[in-house]
């Protein structure tokens, strides 16, 4: 095998997985027409479209970006998932 393939090998039995995340992103659309993404750590296992449009319609009431701009509606909302391992 070569260097890599061992050096591989190697590492793979000496991982250990921590967890797994899940992040929910909101993307929203500013006053300027420009968009503003807000990211949420640990969202929940089994959210709905429906339940996230709900959350995102009270935000929007009350959360100005970092310039100052409104909120003006939701463009996309999406669930990324990464993993934490540490290698001992």
């Amino acid at each position: 095998p070569s260097h890599q393939s061992l050096v591989y090998q190697s590492l793979r039995y000496l991982r250990k997985e921590l967890h797994t995340m899940k992040t929910l992103k909101l993307t929203f659309s500013t006053s300027s027409k420009r968009n503003y993404t807000m990211s949420i750590p640990n969202a929940k296992e089994d959210l709905t479209l429906d339940e996230v449009k709900a959350a995102a319609a009270k935000l929007m009431k009350v959360l100005v970006n970092s310039s100052g701009l409104e909120l003006t509606g939701l463009v996309k909302a999406e669930v990324t998932t990464s993993s934490t391992t540490e290698l001992q």
